[in-house]
């Protein structure tokens, strides 16, 4: 994440837990252990109000400065646990944006499903394969990155396995008359038998649709499980 991304982030963060009574009481307590631990002149009231109110007696600053600075940190932990889904659904939006992007572009109209099943040696839709050379040709660059690494990666391998994908498509196909389906076989190779090569062009196909289907469902396992 770039820095200033860091910045604001950290400021979003800031604006979930400051005014809010666990933070007012963080500050204070962090405030007056620090006071304890660097200045003499108020600590015999402070020894006064934490014997009353615990029945315990201190015996040094340090031991009570400290103590102020350790509940300061620890109702800091407790809030930002309680808040932990809110901070986790600012830290990754622009990540959950570009996932449901990729999930609109393969997955609901189950063009990744489809590629999976189909037989390229028998005619496809057209939709379900121009989608997958839509996501190969438009999803590179900045604007197309996850920020969570992991999910980068896998990305990464995702738009590797679509090339190919992609290209065998593309050298190896023919939109049919109707423009609904791509073909392996032309017009003038029907109604006989079918050529090897054109069986050799649907195996291609064919071989580069396992990794495809299998980079793509990794990512969106670990999208869901990271971002949801």
């Amino acid at each position: 994440m770039a820095l200033s991304e860091n910045k604001e982030f950290i400021l979003e963060i800031f604006k979930f837990f400051v005014g809010t009574l666990p933070a007012k009481l963080a500050v204070l307590f962090a405030t007056g252990g620090v006071g304890v631990l660097s200045t003499p002149y108020w600590v015999p009231i402070l020894y006064k109000i934490f014997e009353i109110t615990t029945d315990q007696k201190i015996e040094s600053n340090d031991a009570l400065g400290w103590g102020l600075v350790v509940i300061s940190l620890m109702i800091f932990g407790v809030e930002t646990y309680k808040k932990w889904p809110q901070y986790k659904k600012l830290y990754y939006a622009k990540d959950v944006e570009l996932f449901e992007k990729l999930l609109d572009l393969l997955d609901v109209p189950g063009s990744v499903r489809y590629i999976e099943t189909h037989d390229f040696l028998n005619d496809a839709f057209k939709e379900h394969t121009d989608r997958v050379i839509e996501f190969y040709a438009v999803w590179s660059g900045a604007s197309y990155e996850f920020i969570d690494r992991g999910l980068q990666s896998r990305l990464s391998k995702l738009q590797a396995s679509a090339r190919i994908l992609a290209e065998a498509i593309a050298m190896k196909t023919v939109p049919d008359n109707s423009m609904q389906f791509v073909t392996v076989r032309p017009n003038h190779t029907r109604g006989q038998a079918i050529p090897n090569w054109v069986r050799q062009d649907a195996i291609s196909i064919n071989n580069a649709c396992p990794q495809f289907v299998s980079d793509f469902d990794e990512l969106v396992r670990e999208g869901r499980k990271l971002l949801y």
